[in-house]
């Protein structure tokens, strides 16, 4: 089915304004719009970066991994909602670490790149529910946002959703319920399905809620995949580079002295929950041919990884990180 057309308000309005300035020339007029978001992708991740005190010389380090991007190279030459997506995505993991940092809730810029993200794709719900999460939980629990913690939350947090996505589907198919949405997802799930028409990563169809829970945790994994075998080998290598710079982030937050390590874990606090969340509901919906709804995520990962390198470059050189 259809998404409602309110999914589609900010693009369709952003089109309709170009064709009225530049007429035949509206197309051209988006690519360069689509430029010109890119760099205010890069303006809001220098100025994350700042924010949590990454120095000058890990901002100029980490920021050219955008051109060895395969999806930064990719989606800007197509007219379609992936940058203006991408660049509220960012926005809005700007603001809410800011909240975070200060304890002080921004609470006009949240709500209005709330409405307008909720109003530029279908795929905005998890974005939505990832926000409200980010900035409530903290608030009930504060010592939610340590490393124990939150490690402990994104692991149970993934299992949980697999267990109850196999135990759903699975009481939906036995209750043989008309409904085409539902039956849509039903149907690929009978079929095994992980990516999109990628048939190479599908897998046994499941017979039982638990193969389903597998198949959810087997999309999970593959919605971060690097690779695929239509991919050109340098598309593979590039991608596969920046899964290692990602990792590495993961790794250094996992392990590092635990002195006073406040915009560390606020920082993956706020991407990792929002990385997890999204994740989560690709993998229970639809991981696209092309990984598009990874993209939006790209940015705050390298974010992350390069807060987490800052943290252990001042563990290295015995610098305070108070």
């Amino acid at each position: 089915s259809v998404p409602p057309p309110f999914f589609y308000t900010i693009p369709v309005f952003v089109i309709a304004i170009l064709k009225q300035l530049f007429s035949e020339s509206w197309q051209l007029s988006f690519f360069l719009l689509n430029l010109l978001l890119l760099l205010t992708i890069q303006l809001l991740m220098v100025k994350t970066l700042m924010l949590v005190g990454v120095r000058n010389f890990v901002i100029a380090a980490v920021m050219p991994l955008m051109l060895i991007s395969a999806d930064f190279i990719t989606w800007p030459r197509y007219l379609l909602t992936d940058m203006i997506f991408s660049v509220l995505v960012m926005a809005l993991v700007y603001y809410a670490l800011r909240c975070r940092l200060k304890q002080r809730y921004s609470l006009l810029p949240l709500f209005l790149l709330t409405l307008i993200i909720a109003a530029t794709r279908p795929t905005s719900p998890p974005i939505i529910f990832a926000l409200i999460l980010i900035l409530i939980a903290p608030k009930i629990l504060p010592t939610i946002v340590t490393r124990k913690a939150l490690s402990l939350i994104l692991i149970a947090g993934v299992l949980f959703s697999a267990l109850s996505y196999g135990a759903f589907i699975d009481t939906i198919q036995s209750l043989a319920l008309s409904n085409e949405q539902i039956q849509f997802f039903i149907n690929m799930v009978n079929q095994g399905m992980v990516v999109h028409d990628r048939l190479d990563t599908w897998i046994t169809p499941p017979s039982n809620w638990l193969e389903i829970a597998r198949l959810f945790l087997v999309r999970f994994m593959a919605f971060f995949s690097p690779t695929a075998i239509t991919f050109s080998d340098s598309h593979n290598f590039a991608n596969i580079l920046l899964l290692i710079y990602f990792l590495s982030g993961i790794l250094i937050w996992a392990s590092i002295s635990r002195s006073v390590v406040l915009d560390l874990d606020e920082t993956a606090w706020v991407i990792l929950v929002l990385c997890a969340v999204v994740a989560c509901y690709h993998s229970a919906t639809l991981i696209d041919f092309d990984w598009r709804y990874r993209f939006p995520l790209i940015a705050p990962l390298i974010v992350f990884s390069a807060t987490s390198w800052e943290y252990y470059l001042r563990s290295f050189l015995g610098e305070s990180n108070s």
